[in-house]
């Protein structure tokens, strides 16, 4: 009988502590995986600021740190103005998930240039790892590169143009382009590069350009709003100056020229700040000698003054009428 009872005894003992280690057991194991998943990695897409500040590598042989969006090295020559140089285009980061993680990359557009002629066109996507800003790569795009567009498709950088071609100085490129780029096994890889005809004025007739800046450091005002279309049936432009409708004649003899005027329109008077825009406008448009495009804006070059003017236009499509 007392064997029988030691017997028992010893049983709930053993179940006791079987369960005592059981139980441990999984909490050791809900308390593990707890910590897996906070110690795993936080992805998130840099802001501007990130990116203005960023280490890029791949443009020199060792990285270099952007302050406030530019780099600049020590001078060439003690105390020569040429010296290396690296400028990010802040006016145009596009976004978009390059790698598949369900977070938006920044692309950073970058310039190189060394005291020379050439200003190099740099494509640097960045991501934020808990925290601290890492490239998925670099690539080169050209030398003198202007921008139409730039934009993340389906997972990849999808670049349009306009560059160098057949005939072309190495100054004054005309060609419009492709370019696309995606993540291939976590490496950055060129996967369209295509050279088409030299931009002309149909590639501009369509959209209702809207004017944004009177050159690239002075931004437009917002109202009143100024506007321009290209008719190439009656070979002519019509539009908003701010106050009044304007029209006028249009003329290129070659790639990237063109001529424009005389201009006419209505003749309704508005406030001088709006008149002063529209004056403005109009007088630059009227001295307009070439077309082309800067960072995404469609641009038109004319005499200003002291420094070289550039009107420069973002597109919307323009509504169908009833």
């Amino acid at each position: 009988m007392k064997d029988s009872v030691k017997l028992i005894v010893w049983m709930i003992v053993v179940g006791v502590v079987m369960g005592l280690i059981v139980g441990c057991g999984q909490q050791g194991a809900v308390g593990t995986d707890a910590a897996d998943e906070s110690l795993a990695p936080t992805a998130t897409m840099p802001s501007p600021a990130e990116v203005a500040s960023a280490t890029l590598g791949g443009i020199y042989d060792e990285a270099v740190t952007l302050v406030e969006g530019k780099y600049e090295g020590e001078p060439f020559e003690p105390e020569g103005a040429s010296r290396p140089t690296v400028q990010l285009i802040t006016e145009l980061i596009p976004h978009g998930d390059l790698n598949g993680d369900g977070v938006d990359e920044a692309i950073a557009l970058v310039t190189e240039n060394s005291g020379g002629t050439g200003h190099f066109l740099y494509v640097v996507p960045l991501t934020t790892i808990d925290g601290v800003v890492q490239q998925l790569g670099s690539v080169l795009v050209g030398d003198r590169v202007n921008l139409r567009s730039v934009d993340v498709k389906d997972g990849t950088i999808v670049m349009q143009t306009i560059e160098g071609g057949p005939g072309d100085a190495a100054c004054c490129p005309t060609h419009k382009g492709t370019r696309a780029w995606a993540m291939q096994d976590g490496v950055l890889t060129e996967t369209v590069s295509e050279i088409e005809g030299p931009l002309s004025l149909a590639d501009l007739a369509g959209p209702e350009w809207v004017l944004k800046a009177f050159n690239n450091k002075e931004a437009a005002p917002e109202t009143p709003v100024v506007t321009l279309q290209i008719n190439l049936e009656e070979n002519k432009v019509v539009g908003s100056s701010g106050c009044n409708n304007y029209f006028g004649s249009l003329e290129s003899s070659e790639a990237r020229k063109l001529t424009i005027g005389p201009l006419a329109g209505t003749m309704m008077m508005c406030p001088p700040e709006v008149m002063d825009v529209e004056t403005r406008y109009l007088k630059a448009l009227g001295e307009a000698e070439g077309y082309g495009f800067f960072l995404g804006r469609m641009a038109i070059n004319y005499p200003g003054g002291e420094n070289y003017g550039v009107l420069l236009f973002e597109a919307r499509e323009v509504e169908a009428t009833q």
